[in-house]
């Protein structure tokens, strides 16, 4: 009676026997774990892989589960004799069980070729074993992930190198209006940057050709047309509807 809690032992009569203690406890605060085995099994069906979740978030949720269930439903113990085999066959259907729970669970969309090798097997494998399997999968699969990432980094590094070599290495413009040359007697660089006494660039040669080019191509004609015109109308002469314009 020492040992009872005092709240528990106000409503208990008293007792010679210790027996008849016991047995009066436990009729009265007996859990009955019908219910709970039931909430259990239920929680280990419905447990899956999610999308996003690591193999080993989801197998700790089932062996959590699995842990309790056991607590409820211990293995079957038969001591009819020496050589009774009923315990260890109960032990293997048990683990054979768990084994289908979590390869039903994984995420289909990544371990369904996993899943069905692993249960072509004969015999099947342990239930450790196939957690060994399907874990070493996924650092393999998440090893390939950062392998191929690479590559697109490297590539757009590339192509960023790429296009500012091919507009001169200028990343940001330099207002150089200011600048005036005392050699050239030009503007918009100075003496330490002048052409004439650094030397022409390579590519300086390929746009003087490009200017010719674009020039020419207008012909003699219409630049005297051109300058004719302008010349016409500074001066404020009056053309006629039909007097042609280029012509002198």
């Amino acid at each position: 009676m020492n040992t009872i809690d005092p709240e528990v032992k106000c409503s208990l009569s008293k007792h010679r026997d210790a027996k008849k203690l016991w047995k009066t406890l436990k009729s009265r605060y007996v859990v009955v774990n019908g219910p709970r085995i039931q909430q259990v099994k239920s929680l280990i069906a419905k447990c899956e892989q999610g999308k996003n979740m690591p193999v080993s978030e989801y197998f700790g949720k089932l062996t959590g589960l699995w842990e309790e269930l056991h607590k409820h439903e211990p293995l079957i113990d038969c001591s009819c004799c020496k050589e009774c085999t009923a315990g260890s066959k109960h032990e293997e259907r048990r683990e054979t069980d768990m084994l289908h729970k979590f390869l039903m669970g994984l995420n289909t969309d990544i371990f369904s070729t996993l899943r069905t090798s692993i249960l072509s097997q004969d015999p099947l494998p342990s239930l450790d074993k196939a957690y060994h399997l399907v874990i070493q999968d996924e650092r393999l699969r998440t090893s390939h992930v950062v392998v191929e990432d690479k590559p697109a980094d490297v590539l757009g590094f590339s192509v960023r190198a790429t296009s500012n070599k091919g507009r001169g290495d200028r990343v940001e413009k330099v207002d150089k209006s200011s600048l005036h040359c005392s050699h050239c007697k030009r503007s918009s660089h100075d003496s330490s940057s002048c052409f004439e006494l650094v030397g022409y660039p390579e590519w300086w040669e390929d746009r003087s050709k490009n200017d010719g080019r674009s020039r020419g191509g207008g012909g003699s004609g219409g630049r005297g047309r051109g300058s004719h015109r302008a010349h016409s109308i500074s001066t404020g002469q009056q053309l006629g509807p039909t007097q042609n314009i280029g012509s002198g």
